[in-house]
Parts: C-alpha cells; structure tokens; sequence
C-alpha cells in the first residue's frame, strides 16, 4: 500500500478518526501497533513474525543490558544481540551475493564451484527497523537512554507505520518518550502537516514518477543517445531519487505529525549543497548521523590522526554503499563517496580554500558537488559497473555516442525543480501555510490535490528505497 494510493487515504482515515476518538494512551499504542502490522501484512504478511522476533529480541537484550551489573554481562547481551540483528539482515540481503562473489573469485583463481544460493525474498523495511533496533540496544548499553519496562512501548516504536518500511530511521530517544503523554489535537499542526504531505505527494507522484520513463529509457540503452543527454540523465537520476525518497518522507512524516508526533528531518535541498560532504549532510539525514554516531564515531572518529580518519571516512561510506545494495556498483558508489570526502577534507585542511574569494568558492562548491553528484548517480542506478563505466565515457567524450535525445531537456527539468526547492526554503512555505486562513488554505489545498491527481503519472512506481 503507498502512501499515494487511494487505500493509503482510506486507510489513513480510518486511523485517524479512531486514533482521537479514543481518549486513553495506552489504547491508542495498542490501536498504532495493530495498524502497523496490517499495513504491513498488506505488503506481505509472510514477514509479520520476523518483523515481531525483532522486535522481542531487542526489547528483551534492552532490559537484560539495562538491569546488568557489570560491564562483562552488558557485553554477553550486546554482543549476541548485534550477531542476531545484523545476522539477519546478512542472511536476508546479502547471503547470495556474497556467495556469488566468492565463487567468481574462486573461478578467477582457477578454482571452479557453484555458488550456494538462497534466493531468499528482501523482507520489505528490513533496513531500516534493523537499524532502528539495533540502534535502541545501542543507546541503552551506551547509557544514553533506559530501556522500556512496556515492550509495547518498544513494538510502537518499531512499527509504526508511517516510517516502517523506509524510514526515516529513528531513534528510540527521538520517538519513545513522545509515547509517554496523551497526543492533543490542538498541537497538531495540521495546515502544515497537509502541505507537507500535498508536496510529497506530488514529489512522487506527479513529478519522480514521470520521469522515471526518461531515466529507465537511457539507462537500458545508453549508446542510442547523445553524449549531453547521457550526461544530462545522470543529473536528472538524482533529482529522481531525490524526489522519491524525500516525498515518501514528507509524507511519512506529515503521517505522523497528524496524529501528533515528530520526526527528525531527512531531507534539506542536497543539490543546493556547496560540497559534497555537505550534500552527504544534507541526503538521507537519518541514515548520516546514525552512521556517524554508531559507526563513526566508535571506530574513533577524527581523533586518532589524518589517516585514521580517512580510515574510518572509507569504512562508513563502504557500510552506507552496502546498506543500499547486494551489488557491486553499491560498493563502487560507497568507495567514491569515500575518496571525494576525504579529497574535500585534505583541501580544507591545506587553508587553500581561504585564499579564494568566498562568492567563488561557493559557486565552485555548488559546480563541484553537481559534479561529483553526476557521476555517482551512475553508480546507484546502473545494473553493472560495465554499464557505469560506459556511461562515463560517454559523458566525457571518451566513447561513441548515438543520435537520439529525451523529450524533455534533462538539464532544464533538473534546474527547474532545483529552483523549486530554492523558493520553497528562501520563503518558508511550509511555515506560512500553518498561518494562512483556514478557508483560503481549504480551497488552495482542494485545488492543489486536484491538479495533483490530475497530472500524477498513469504507471505509478513503488517507491525506490522499498527495495533496500
């Protein structure tokens, strides 16, 4: 069920209507917990009991840290709990192609075997409520946070069905204690929690969707067209996946703040960024500071010497190049990000930077991370590194290109959008719209979804981050 469909709307209704009747907090818990779980039997009820076993295992480990005496015991519930969650995840999304990639090793050395192959089926959000339970044990053995006494405290968490099955990635100290105290509708933002989900709406619906033809059309065929639409496609992939992912967290998140919770924000215009370690910063927020904050920074950080932290910069961008994806071109999407960080942090750090007037380095900034941002889209969207580095060439001269050119100018489109963004953020819509008149929002918005509906494309997708 997407949040764009028409049983999304029906189902979120329904919810919503009998989510405020009720007037008691646990009941509400017990309603949010029953919901979450039908919606995500509607995606395959198969993976109710894994999604369940997680969640039992972490609220168990939680409380066996939480009531140890010593370090020594903390560490004999962390430890297996860690082999457990990340074990599953492994077996689930990585197993077959690890496997694969040993026997073409074993066969590139002259050894010949057949690799064992699962050919399990990605539980849908495994990802992500992977990282969300692994992140609650985290913080209570690192004394950050208590563990819950109420496991439905914890099944709520994990759950909840806004952010399940492609985040954002919360943490337990940034949801849980929001359990503790009856939700009132009269501090819900309501005008601005509907223009955020009306934007979203049209991020994915009306505008990701539609391009998702143009981009699938050079992709399976890049040597048919041009050099400049080859490269122009790169740029407007990224938009694309950009548009998809942050709608489903405008609208994930304008969800939840309808039924009067928070979540941190995951998106902040990346293209904007003037480097590329702040398009990192600004992409996928949730999934950047949980990294740095339970990978990162334990492996030591900055602290330790130069090459220590270039060390630790390639073992996080190789993590987050994984996560995404069991294949090769994940990998080599991860090791570039690690090598234009770390050549950013190098150059920083020289003081080069502060001999240049600072409108340029902004504009060098902005041009650099366009750039750089091109060339990984390749990566993250390509079947193979063969069709990566095809596509390189031929976006830099260096191989033939064909005749044909899209329909549409991907590099005005790209632009377009990203002056979109520029506005939306310059002005604070989102914020005026939470003071606008409430019967001028209600026939601005009653057009808006109308237009929204009437120009969302007829082959609607799922949302891409569904299959990470």
């Amino acid at each position: 069920m997407l949040f764009i469909e028409i049983r999304y709307f029906l189902f979120f209704a329904a919810f919503f209507c009998v989510y405020w009747l009720l007037r008691n907090n646990t009941q509400r818990k017990w309603l949010m917990v029953a919901a979450s779980y039908g919606f995500y039997a509607m995606w395959d009820w198969r993976w109710l009991g894994l999604l369940f076993l997680s969640t039992v295992v972490s609220h168990i480990v939680a409380r066996g840290i939480f009531l140890s005496r010593s370090d020594v015991e903390r560490r004999w519930w962390l430890v297996p709990s860690l082999v457990f969650h990340i074990g599953m995840l492994g077996v689930f999304k990585y197993f077959d192609f690890f496997s694969r990639s040993f026997a073409a090793l074993l066969t590139s050395l002259g050894v010949t075997v057949d690799p064992v192959i699962l050919d399990l089926m990605l539980p849908i959000g495994i990802s992500f409520y992977t990282l969300h339970n692994v992140s609650y044990i985290a913080d209570v053995y690192m004394r950050r946070i208590e563990a819950r006494e109420s496991f439905l405290d914890i099944a709520t968490f994990v759950a909840f069905f806004p952010q399940l099955v492609a985040g954002p990635i919360l943490r337990a100290r940034q949801f849980v204690p929001q359990l503790d105290t009856l939700r009132k509708f009269s501090d819900v933002p309501v005008r601005a929690a509907l223009f955020l989900f009306l934007v979203g709406f049209v991020k994915k619906a009306v505008l990701a969707d539609n391009i998702d033809p143009h981009v699938d059309a050079v992709f399976a065929d890049p040597g048919a067209y041009t050099a400049w639409t080859v490269a122009g496609t790169s740029l407007l992939w990224s938009m694309q996946i950009l548009l998809d992912f942050s709608g489903y967290s405008d609208m994930g998140t304008a969800s939840a703040a309808l039924l009067g919770y928070r979540f941190p924000q995951n998106f902040f215009a990346p293209h904007l960024a003037v480097s590329p370690a702040d398009y990192r910063q600004r992409w996928h927020i949730s999934l950047t500071t949980w990294l740095r904050d339970y990978l990162f920074v334990p492996l030591g950080g900055t602290k330790g010497g130069r090459w220590r932290t270039h060390r630790n910069i390639f073992i996080v961008n190789l993590v987050s190049g994984i996560w995404h994806g069991a294949a090769w071109t994940f990998v080599l999407w991860g090791i570039f990000n690690a090598i234009v960080i770390s050549a950013q942090r190098e150059i920083d750090q020289s003081g080069f930077k502060e001999k240049i007037p600072r409108a340029l380095r902004i504009i060098f900034g902005f041009a650099i991370t366009l750039y750089t941002t091109a060339w990984v889209a390749y990566a993250f969207r390509a079947d193979d590194i063969a069709t990566v580095g095809h596509m390189l060439a031929m976006s830099h001269g260096l191989a033939p290109g064909g005749t044909q050119s899209l329909p549409v100018d991907p590099l005005l489109v790209f632009f377009s959008i990203l002056a979109c963004q520029f506005v939306a953020i310059r002005f604070n819509i989102t914020h005026r719209m939470e003071k606008m008149n409430w019967w001028i929002f209600a026939v601005l918005m009653g057009v808006a979804f109308a237009l929204a509906f009437a120009l969302r494309s007829p082959f609607a997708q799922p949302f891409y981050y569904f299959r990470f």
